[in-house]
């Protein structure tokens, strides 16, 4: 697919086409805050986050935060992994950073794509339903070939 479409990958890229070192930040493990007056101040400040995204990206699909970044899935149909993502400080809920998914890189539009029909939700519920009959026929097959070919055995005795 990637030749077919011109797109360039990066060798050394992980999962979603993040850095293959991406659990790791300054080459320590995140860990979570200690105090218990401190987490709820960061969870305040998530829900602070939510409600900026919600405001700004009204009929999306989901909005998920988690520590430091938060990601907008859009509803449309095609790539249902397209979303916007964005970053922010943890401890004044301030937006730092938007990486919009009309400006991401092709590979990741790809790949995206890829994933969508490769799980038939493309579609929504009506393609995953063809998906599901597809395979179903598909497992079907060779089962139904087995019981014509010993039913033959069968009949020839």
């Amino acid at each position: 697919f990637y030749t077919v479409f011109g797109v360039e990958t990066n060798a050394g890229a992980g999962h979603g086409n993040a850095p293959a070192d991406a659990s790791a930040k300054d080459g320590k493990k995140n860990r979570g805050e200690k105090n218990g007056s401190n987490r709820l101040q960061l969870f305040s400040h998530w829900q602070q986050v939510y409600e900026q995204l919600a405001a700004a990206n009204p009929g999306n699909r989901q909005i998920s935060v988690s520590d430091g970044s938060a990601s907008v899935s859009s509803n449309h149909f095609g790539n249902m992994r397209g979303a916007d993502r964005y970053k922010f400080n943890p401890r004044t809920g301030e937006i730092t950073e938007a990486v919009l998914y009309k400006d991401s890189d092709n590979s990741g539009k790809i790949r995206g794509w890829i994933y969508s029909v490769h799980v038939g939700n493309w579609g929504g519920l009506l393609t995953r339903i063809l998906w599901f009959l597809a395979a179903l026929l598909g497992a079907s097959l060779p089962l139904t070939g087995y019981y014509l070919w010993i039913k033959r055995l069968m009949r020839g005795k």
